[in-house]
Protein backbone atom coordinates (compact mmCIF):
# COMPACT_ATOMS: atom_id res chain seq x y z
CA UNK A 1 0.00 0.00 0.00
CA UNK A 2 1.51 3.30 -1.01
CA UNK A 3 1.47 6.56 0.94
CA UNK A 4 -1.39 8.10 -1.06
CA UNK A 5 -3.70 5.17 -0.37
CA UNK A 6 -2.81 5.23 3.32
CA UNK A 7 -3.44 8.98 3.46
CA UNK A 8 -6.86 8.55 1.80
CA UNK A 9 -7.72 5.72 4.17
CA UNK A 10 -6.83 7.88 7.18
CA UNK A 11 -8.95 10.71 5.77
CA UNK A 12 -11.92 8.37 5.34
CA UNK A 13 -11.53 7.05 8.90
CA UNK A 14 -11.43 10.61 10.22
CA UNK A 15 -14.58 11.50 8.28
CA UNK A 16 -16.33 8.39 9.60
CA UNK A 17 -15.27 9.22 13.16
CA UNK A 18 -16.48 12.82 12.81
CA UNK A 19 -19.87 11.62 11.53
CA UNK A 20 -20.14 9.19 14.44
CA UNK A 21 -19.24 11.90 16.96
CA UNK A 22 -21.78 14.33 15.49
CA UNK A 23 -24.47 11.66 15.70
CA UNK A 24 -23.56 10.95 19.32
CA UNK A 25 -23.62 14.68 20.09
CA UNK A 26 -27.17 14.96 18.71
CA UNK A 27 -28.28 11.94 20.75
CA UNK A 28 -26.79 13.41 23.93
CA UNK A 29 -28.54 16.71 23.22
CA UNK A 30 -31.89 14.96 22.80
CA UNK A 31 -31.29 12.99 26.01
CA UNK A 32 -30.38 16.19 27.84
CA UNK A 33 -33.52 17.96 26.56
CA UNK A 34 -35.66 15.04 27.67
CA UNK A 35 -34.00 14.97 31.07
CA UNK A 36 -34.56 18.71 31.50
CA UNK A 37 -38.21 18.32 30.55
CA UNK A 38 -38.66 15.41 32.95
CA UNK A 39 -37.01 17.37 35.76
CA UNK A 40 -39.34 20.31 35.15
CA UNK A 41 -42.38 18.00 35.13
CA UNK A 42 -41.26 16.38 38.40
CA UNK A 43 -40.77 19.81 39.99
CA UNK A 44 -44.32 20.77 39.00
CA UNK A 45 -45.75 17.54 40.40
CA UNK A 46 -43.75 17.93 43.60
CA UNK A 47 -45.44 21.28 44.23
CA UNK A 48 -48.79 19.52 43.95
CA UNK A 49 -47.86 16.55 46.14
CA UNK A 50 -46.00 18.31 48.97
CA UNK A 51 -49.10 19.95 50.49
CA UNK A 52 -50.84 16.55 50.48
CA UNK A 53 -48.23 14.95 52.76
CA UNK A 54 -49.56 16.43 56.00
CA UNK A 55 -52.41 14.55 57.66
CA UNK A 56 -55.53 16.47 58.65
CA UNK A 57 -56.12 16.89 62.39
CA UNK A 58 -59.92 16.71 62.25
CA UNK A 59 -62.87 15.90 60.01
CA UNK A 60 -63.22 19.43 58.65
CA UNK A 61 -59.55 19.55 57.59
CA UNK A 62 -59.97 16.09 56.04
CA UNK A 63 -62.91 17.32 53.99
CA UNK A 64 -60.92 20.37 52.84
CA UNK A 65 -57.94 18.18 51.88
CA UNK A 66 -60.23 15.86 49.96
CA UNK A 67 -61.71 18.78 48.06
CA UNK A 68 -58.21 20.12 47.24
CA UNK A 69 -57.20 16.67 46.03
CA UNK A 70 -60.24 16.38 43.80
CA UNK A 71 -59.55 19.79 42.26
CA UNK A 72 -55.88 18.90 41.75
CA UNK A 73 -56.81 15.56 40.24
CA UNK A 74 -59.16 17.26 37.79
CA UNK A 75 -56.42 19.73 36.80
CA UNK A 76 -53.96 16.88 36.23
CA UNK A 77 -56.38 15.07 33.94
CA UNK A 78 -56.71 18.17 31.77
CA UNK A 79 -52.94 18.79 31.72
CA UNK A 80 -52.06 15.31 30.55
Amino acid sequence: MDANNRYEMIGQKLTDRQTELESTERAVGQYSDGLRSLSSWLDDKEQIVLPLKSLPANEQEAAEKLKEHQVGSTLLRFRL
